[in-house]
């Protein structure tokens, strides 16, 4: 009998000790429950901020392109028209840019991304100075659309053109090669500005003074507009700014906000 109890104590004992181990096992896995939880949550919150994070880098990439272009964006309101979808950054653009079906080169983006180059594959077709200035003035495009058969990608147009702020539109007429050169500009606070077009032209703005220099062609004429000023110029030739007249005005000024080189080439 007394063999019996002591077992019996034994038992008890060890039973008292199970439920103490099984305690704290079930308060170990409650604690790895808590904690992992605490990690899904910790990885959201890190998600989130990654997120966070490339949008404001894309939106400071942004601005650091329009500052070095040497324009003041807060001067004047470029092209804006409803967007039905909202974009991201540029990696985005350049996406829908490659997948668009109906492109057959009409669209490009050159000099790093800062020029859009916008051509038709038309053997004639022509543009009047005041159909650009209208589409500026009025942000409205759809005659442009129609002109070089974009009408298809439009939506992705008007993201392009909101995105790159230098517009080149390429096309021909009557057997000549034209350009038509679309910028961001304000008369009262010229900026610098310095931009190229591989193998077409390179301009430069520089205290005050426009020079543009033709590459790898042969130049039949070329003007700039702004404002009320219509102004030929040669190749290289300085032009200031500051100091323009009324000799070569025009009635109907260009779209403000903006600046228009045009270009005939042999």
């Amino acid at each position: 009998m007394v063999v019996m109890k002591k077992e019996n104590d034994a038992l008890k004992e060890e039973n008292e000790v199970s439920k103490e181990k099984l305690k704290e096992v079930e308060i170990l896995k409650n604690s790895t429950l808590r904690l992992k939880q605490l990690v899904e949550t910790l990885t959201t919150e890190l998600q989130e901020l990654k997120n966070e994070n490339r949008i404001l880098i894309a939106k400071s990439r942004h601005t650091d392109r329009c500052a070095s272009s040497g324009v003041d964006v807060a001067k004047y309101k470029p092209v804006q028209m409803q967007l039905i979808k909202e974009v991201n950054n540029m990696n985005c653009l350049k996406g829908k840019l490659r997948n668009a079906r109906t492109w057959n080169g009409k669209v490009s983006l050159v000099n790093d991304d800062k020029v859009m180059n916008i051509k038709s594959n038309k053997r004639r077709i022509d543009i009047y100075n005041w159909d650009i200035s209208t589409c500026y003035k009025e942000n409205d495009f759809h005659n442009m659309f129609h002109t070089f058969d974009l009408l298809d990608e439009k939506g992705l147009i008007i993201e392009l053109l909101n995105e790159v702020k230098y517009h080149l539109y390429d096309y021909k007429f009557n057997g000549y090669q034209c350009y038509r050169f679309v910028f961001p500009f304000d008369l009262q606070d010229i900026k610098d500005i310095e931009v190229e077009v591989p193998d077409i032209f390179k301009m430069d703005i520089k205290n005050n003074e426009l020079m543009v220099e033709i590459l790898n062609q042969y130049i039949f004429h070329s003007y700039f507009y702004v404002e009320k000023y219509f102004i030929k110029f040669k190749h290289r030739q300085k032009i200031n700014l500051q100091q323009l007249d009324d000799s070569g005005s025009i009635t109907n000024p260009f779209a403000p906000g903006f600046a228009y080189l045009s270009f005939v080439f042999c």
